[in-house]
């Protein structure tokens, strides 16, 4: 073997790193932190890419137990989608399924299932909408 080849070689005998799950969740949290403010600070707070990380960090929050803090950013969440994207956009609709998500998490069952109950009708209503357009477009009248 080579002095050049040592190196993988060596690399290749080594078990693979990964950290324990709770310090990969700290690192994911932190990181989601960092993404959203940079996001907010370079592209502005109503910019879909900015609202997805919001929505990103809210599910970091929700599964490390901070559900008070993810139930408050997935509300936030929710209304910018609505106000930049509208209410039958799909990440809208992810906004309102996590919402459900942190509403039944602090008994608020009822709100839970009223934005389920619109989630899916507005995804029955889209999926209808787009098999319209397909058909439309695959069969053109002459």
């Amino acid at each position: 073997m080579t002095p050049d080849q040592e190196p993988d070689a060596l690399r290749e005998q080594a078990p693979p790193y990964a950290p324990p799950p709770e310090t990969q969740r700290l690192i994911d949290e932190l990181y989601r932190e960092e993404l959203l403010a940079l996001r907010r600070k370079v592209q502005g707070a109503e910019q879909p890419d900015t609202i997805r990380a919001m929505a990103s960090l809210s599910i970091s929050y929700y599964a490390a137990g901070r559900k008070d803090e993810a139930l408050k950013m997935r509300e936030e969440a929710l209304a910018l989608c609505r106000s930049v994207l509208g209410n039958v956009h799909e990440d809208s609709l992810q906004a309102m399924g996590g919402l459900a998500i942190s509403y039944d998490d602090v008994g608020r069952k009822e709100e839970a299932q009223n934005l389920r109950n619109v989630v899916n009708a507005t995804r029955a209503k889209n999926k209808a909408a787009a098999e319209l357009i397909n058909k439309s477009t695959s069969n053109p009248t002459p």
